[in-house]
């Protein structure tokens, strides 16, 4: 190859060099241009909704339900002596009261504290129940709880009461039976079923009327306080019976043991300078 020949292709290769290094600052300029004039906007992307994947929190698994420790084996009787004393002879006079009293709750003290005062201060069970064909109970279900189990199964024993007594016979074919017992300023208790039409549940309220008029010339005392002072209504189809508590004579023995517990604690504390 001659000289000449040489010295031309080296030119031709610097001159594309130089295209390539002109087009490259060329296009830097651009560049720069362009981002400067774009400074002032916001770029917004915008996706097909089938491209757009939304994350889902996670489910919160359930927390496991602590199970109850079994009632206690020897009755612990420390409440039954802050009882009022027509309530605390009204609960020895049914061994099944007096056993969830003195083995459940007793147990449930100090271990639910926080719960039960919940309990005392405003709190709802209702409860349904199933009658067999002869009018007794033939079972029960929670279906609105307390928070305590113990104070639960209270509300279902003082229930059974009314069975002995043949209360829920004189309500056979009434449908949704369901008693419920609210605790507020008072304990407002109503048990409530439905007949068939307006008019059976007239002849129904009636059957209740005579029955508790029977009742209270025969049965003790302390029983009659479940008796006295009761309402009876009847609401288009639906029978209900409502009675109302005094807190403290019914819970006054739960109040007093925390307002007790309250005071020891507070004698407990040291004086501070």
């Amino acid at each position: 190859m001659t000289g000449a020949a040489v010295e031309l292709v080296i030119l031709s290769g610097a001159a594309v060099i130089w295209e390539i290094s002109a087009a490259r600052g060329t296009a830097r300029r651009i560049a720069a241009d362009i981002q400067k004039q774009l400074e002032p906007y916001r770029t917004v992307l915008v996706l097909p909704a089938r491209l757009i994947v939304e994350k889902r929190p996670e489910p919160q698994r359930p927390r496991p339900v602590e199970p109850e420790p079994p009632p206690l084996e020897i009755p612990d009787e420390r409440i039954l002596a802050r009882m009022d004393q027509q309530v605390a002879s009204f609960v020895k006079e049914h061994p099944e009261i007096e056993s969830v009293v003195t083995r459940e709750i007793a147990r449930d003290l100090d271990r639910k504290a926080r719960q039960i005062r919940h309990v005392l201060q405003a709190s709802r069970i209702v409860v349904r129940l199933d009658l067999d064909s002869s009018g007794g109970i033939a079972a029960t279900r929670v279906i609105r709880s307390c928070g305590v189990r113990s104070i639960d199964h209270l509300a279902v024993e003082l229930l059974k009461v009314l069975e002995k007594h043949r209360i829920f016979a004189t309500l056979k074919g009434l449908e949704e039976l369901r008693a419920s017992i609210r605790i507020g300023e008072g304990i407002e208790v109503e048990l409530r079923g439905n007949a068939a039409d307006s008019d059976s549940a007239i002849e129904a309220r009636n059957r209740l009327q005579a029955l508790f008029t029977l009742l209270r010339l025969g049965v003790s005392k302390e029983t009659g306080l479940l008796l006295e002072d009761l309402t009876l209504d009847t609401e288009l189809n639906a029978v209900i019976v409502g009675k109302t508590f005094e807190k403290g004579q019914i819970l006054g023995f739960l109040l007093d043991y925390y307002e007790g517990t309250s005071r020891d604690t507070r004698a407990r504390e040291p004086v501070k300078k």
